[in-house]
C-alpha cells in the first residue's frame, strides 16, 4: 500500500514538473551588432550568454550590403555635336537618347544629360526644317525647367534664340495645380528630377507641358508617372497606392543614408534595416565608449516607419546585455515582463509537490498494513 502511494505521488509531481517545463515556441528576432575592434568578439559572447535566458531567439546578423546600381548607358553628346557640325543631321538625330532614357536620367536627378540631349534634338530638327517639332522640343525643355546647356552657343544663333524664347514663355505662363495623393500619405515628391518641399497629399504648381512625377517614401517602393499638363483642360489627380519596398531597394536606401552621414540607429534607418533583413522586428546593439545602447524596432505592413524603443547601460553596467535586451524586448511587447516570485508557477508547483509528498509520506506511515502471525506445531 505504501509503495503504491509513493508511486502515485512521484507520478503526480513528475506531471506537474513536465507542465512547468513544457517548451514554448520562441520568437525569432534578428540582431545587428554595431561595434569596433576587439569589442565585437566580447559583445557577441555577451549576447549569446544573454540569449540563453531570454524568451526570444536572437540571431546576430550583419547589415546587408547595398546591391550595385544599374548603370545607365552613357550619352556621348559630343558625337551628336560633331554630326551637327558636319551637317549629318539625320545621324545627329539617330545618335540622341530615347525619351525613356532621358526620363531614366531624371529619376536619378541628372538634369544635365536631358538638357543637352533635348537642346541638340531641337537644333537638328530646326536645321532639317522641322520648325514645329523643334519648337515642341524647346517647350518640353522649358516646361521641365531644365538648366540651359553649357554648349548652348555651339549651335547657330537661331537655335539658341528658340530655346531662350521657350524658357521666357514658360516663366511667364500660368502654373497649373496638380493634385497628388498617396497611400500611405507623407511621400516625398520630385518633379523632373527636382525634389519638392511638398509631401503628399499636395498640389504642386507646374508649367504646362510634359513632366515626370516621382513619389518616394522610406520603406516603400518609389513610383513614377509621366503626365501632360495643359492650361485648357484639367489634369486628372494622381492617386498612387505604394507597395512595401523590396529588401534590395531598402538596402540601397540605407546605404545612401549612411553615405550622407545618417546614424544607423535613427528611426528611418532602423525601419529600412528591418525591411532589408526581411523581418518585422529587429534589435540593434551599439557600442560607444563606455556605453551600450539597444534599439528594438517593429514594423507593421502599412506603417511608414517602425515603432522604436530604446535603452542603454553606462559605466559599470555597460556589459549588462541581458538586462539591456530584456528591457527593450519587454517595452517593445515582444516578451512578457518577468513575474514576481509569487506569480511564478514553478513556486506553486514546488509548494504543491512538497505538500503532496508530505501528505503521501504521512499517510503511508499512518496506514499500517495488517500483520498476521501463524503458529504451527
Amino acid at each position: 500500500m505504501r509503495s503504491a502511494w509513493l508511486v502515485v505521488v512521484a507520478s503526480f509531481v513528475s506531471a506537474l514538473a513536465g507542465c512547468a517545463a513544457a517548451s514554448v515556441a520562441r520568437v525569432h528576432v534578428p540582431l545587428v551588432l554595431e561595434a569596433q575592434g576587439d569589442e565585437v568578439a566580447r559583445a557577441r559572447t555577451e549576447i549569446e550568454r544573454a540569449a540563453a535566458h531570454l524568451e526570444v531567439e536572437l540571431a546576430v546578423l550583419d547589415v546587408p550590403p547595398a546591391p550595385p546600381l544599374d548603370a545607365l548607358d552613357s550619352v556621348d553628346v559630343s558625337a551628336v555635336r560633331r554630326a551637327y557640325d558636319d551637317g549629318e543631321l539625320e545621324a545627329c538625330l539617330a545618335s540622341l537618347p530615347s525619351p525613356e532614357r532621358l526620363e531614366a536620367s531624371l529619376r536619378l536627378g541628372d538634369l544635365v544629360t536631358p538638357s543637352r540631349a533635348l537642346f541638340w534634338r531641337m537644333a537638328c530638327l530646326r536645321a532639317l526644317g522641322h520648325e514645329d517639332e523643334a519648337r515642341a522640343v524647346a517647350r518640353e525643355h522649358a516646361s521641365r525647367e531644365l538648366p540651359l546647356p553649357d554648349d548652348l552657343g555651339a549651335a547657330n544663333a537661331i537655335a539658341e534664340t528658340m530655346l531662350r524664347d521657350a524658357h521666357r514663355a514658360a516663366a511667364a505662363s500660368a502654373r497649373v495645380a496638380i493634385a497628388i495623393e498617396t497611400t500611405p500619405p507623407g511621400a516625398r515628391v520630385a518633379i523632373d528630377g527636382r525634389v519638392r518641399d511638398e509631401l503628399t497629399p499636395c498640389a504642386p504648381l507646374l508649367v504646362p507641358g510634359r513632366h515626370l512625377v516621382r513619389v518616394s517614401l522610406p520603406t516603400f517602393a518609389s513610383q513614377d508617372v509621366s503626365i501632360d499638363v495643359t492650361e485648357s483642360e484639367a489634369t486628372a489627380p494622381i492617386t498612387l497606392a505604394l507597395a512595401r519596398s523590396q529588401p534590395e531597394a531598402a538596402s540601397r536606401a540605407l546605404a545612401d543614408r549612411r553615405g550622407e552621414g545618417r546614424a544607423l540607429d535613427d528611426d528611418v534607418s532602423l525601419s529600412l534595416l528591418v525591411v532589408s533583413l526581411r523581418s518585422r522586428a529587429l534589435v540593434l546593439v551599439s557600442r560607444d565608449a563606455d556605453r551600450t545602447r539597444a534599439a528594438l524596432v517593429t514594423l507593421e505592413d502599412d506603417a511608414v516607419a517602425g515603432t522604436v524603443v530604446r535603452a542603454e547601460r553606462v559605466g559599470r553596467e555597460q556589459w549588462d546585455l541581458r538586462g539591456l535586451l530584456q528591457d527593450v524586448l519587454v517595452r517593445g511587447s515582444l516578451v512578457a515582463p518577468e513575474p514576481e516570485l509569487y506569480e511564478r508557477p514553478e513556486l506553486w508547483i514546488a509548494i504543491a509537490g512538497a505538500v503532496i509528498v508530505g501528505a503521501g509520506i504521512a499517510l503511508g506511515v499512518a496506514i499500517e498494513p495488517d500483520v498476521r502471525t501463524r503458529v504451527t506445531w
